[in-house]
């Protein structure tokens, strides 16, 4: 690569940095997810899992475009500005996400008070402080989330994970310590305390990256000029996009089956999120994209884009078939062991849950290609006739409970992916995977699975916490051997990886 922010060395160091750093914060996560469906009543963390989908569309709603100006033209401008008008840039931006996040919360407070006044029933968590400096605080340190990896900046991405999930551990240790008993108030509160600490801390990373990154030069004033007009497309995506995302989802289920139910779903879906955060598709993701961004406008040519893309689909694939097989085999024994008991019955759900892991991989690698090339209309005509799953999503919930909320979304990016596709494809803009070797990655299922199923077989009264370790590294070393043997990245996408890892990974 040409520019000196976007270098395969740069990528490297990131890379290195993002795993070693995510490492950590996995099993912080971990941890805490554990540590705290023990102590939250199902109720209470149903209510807590309604709260962060709640935070997460806040996010999106009150972005206006912010979201992809970071993700796509915060690396152009590196590449293309001046130092100034690049500082003007990222001041502006971040600005603008904290104004449009107070103004949000503040609407919320209104509308909630006008209702309060009026004798209407509300959420209890519309009741609680924390809950709005969450909405604030929780803002800014997503919105860092999404700069900091347009800069190939994932060692302070993946620290201030690891402070956030440290956090929360510790104020978990402190009620239990001081014996208060942790609600919907005591949880809302350490996550408040979780996002402030990013947020702060994310602000001061940022102004020492500026001030240490002063050289650069390029155009002055520079500026996109399809910038906002591609910005604002891509947040009537993001905004219709959460009328059937997993977000939506819970609160479908809170809604139609009650908090209880809620809990348990949000426990079960919480298990994949964090299998989904780990996948390469949103592992790298972020990583990834400034680098598609860069060989994009250096040759406006869609093959290496092709390959990156592919690359990562596959990666999440080989991540999402053994753990798939472990679930439909024994994930009952592992949900019973993971809730401490509160969570018994799910391993459908689980494996439906990774069926639609499987589908949003494929959507977040096509949407990398929308971005990169700018093409805002394939997405928002590909949201738009998702949005037809939403209804399906709620009926669902009446035949067959969380499970027909799960399938609707399956559908809905079914069809996301089709729309996108073919949309991409009038445009003369043609996004290609590799079918074979797609196909050679998921018939690994089947040795993967019958492996589970000898192993239930021949020690029939495994504990639960044994057959989740040893299931888990048995299900992963049974796929890898499969792919090892199957070799499913095609020449080009072995180029890519070859640039990035050893040779004897690259098979």
């Amino acid at each position: 690569m040409s520019n000196p922010h976007y270098t395969t060395d740069r990528a490297k160091r990131s890379l290195i940095e993002f795993i070693r750093g995510k490492g950590l914060s996995a099993l912080a996560g971990i941890i805490f997810l554990l540590i705290s469906v023990r102590m939250l009543s199902q109720a209470d963390f149903g209510s807590y899992v309604a709260a962060i989908a709640l935070l997460e569309i806040f996010y999106l709603a009150t972005g206006f475009g912010l979201s992809t100006i970071a993700q796509r033209y915060v690396a152009e401008y590196r590449i293309k500005a001046d130092e100034a008008t690049f500082l003007t840039f990222i001041r502006a931006i971040l600005k603008r996400r904290a104004l449009y996040a107070l103004a949000g919360a503040i609407i919320i407070g209104a509308i909630a008070g006008g209702a309060y006044t009026l004798g209407l029933a509300l959420p209890v968590i519309v009741n609680l402080p924390a809950f709005y400096g969450l909405l604030v605080l929780g803002c800014l340190a997503r919105y860092a989330d999404e700069i900091f990896p347009a800069l190939l900046l994932q060692g302070y991405t993946q620290a201030l994970v690891l402070a956030a999930h440290l956090t929360r551990l510790g104020g978990l240790t402190y009620c239990f310590l001081k014996g208060v008993a942790v609600g919907l108030p005591e949880i809302l509160a350490i996550e408040l305390a979780a996002n402030a600490l990013c947020a702060l801390a994310a602000l001061y990373l940022l102004g020492r990256y500026l001030r240490m990154n002063a050289e650069a030069t390029g155009e002055v004033d520079y500026r996109p000029a399809e910038m906002n007009a591609v910005a604002r497309r891509f947040y009537i995506v993001q905004l219709l996009g959460q009328l059937w995302s997993p977000n939506t989802g819970k609160l479908i289920v809170a809604e139609r089956l009650g908090l209880a139910v809620t809990g348990a779903y949000g426990f079960i879906q919480s298990i994949t999120d964090m299998l989904r955060n780990y996948l390469p598709a949103y592992l790298l993701g972020n990583w990834l994209r400034p680098l598609m961004i860069s060989r994009y406008l250096e040759r406006r040519q869609l093959n290496e884009v092709n390959a990156m893309a592919s690359v990562m689909f596959k990666l999440s694939l080989m991540c999402i078939v053994p753990f798939s097989m472990f679930s439909l085999a024994g994930g009952e024994l592992f949900i019973q062991w993971a809730s401490g008991g509160k969570v018994s019955e799910g391993a459908t759900l689980l494996t439906a849950f990774c069926l639609l892991l499987t589908l949003q991989s494929l959507h977040v690698v096509i949407g990398m290609v929308t971005v990169t090339v700018e093409q805002p209309r394939a997405s928002v005509v590909a949201t738009l006739a998702a949005c037809m799953a939403l209804p399906l999503c709620y009926i669902g919930a009446g035949w067959a409970g969380a499970l027909g909320v799960t399938a609707g979304l399956c559908l809905g990016e079914i069809i996301w992916i089709a729309v996108a596709l073919a949309t991409l494809g009038r445009q003369d803009i043609h996004v290609r995977f590799d079918i074979r070797g797609c196909m050679l990655i998921v018939l690994a299922a089947l040795p993967t699975y019958c492996a589970m199923l000898l192993l239930l077989h021949f020690v029939p009264h495994i504990s639960a916490p044994v057959f989740s370790i040893i299931g888990a590294v048995l299900a992963g070393l049974i796929a890898l051997i499969c792919f090892v043997i199957a070799k499913p990245f095609a020449n080009a996408e072995r180029d890519f990886l070859k640039r990035l890892l050893p040779a004897r990974f690259c098979y």
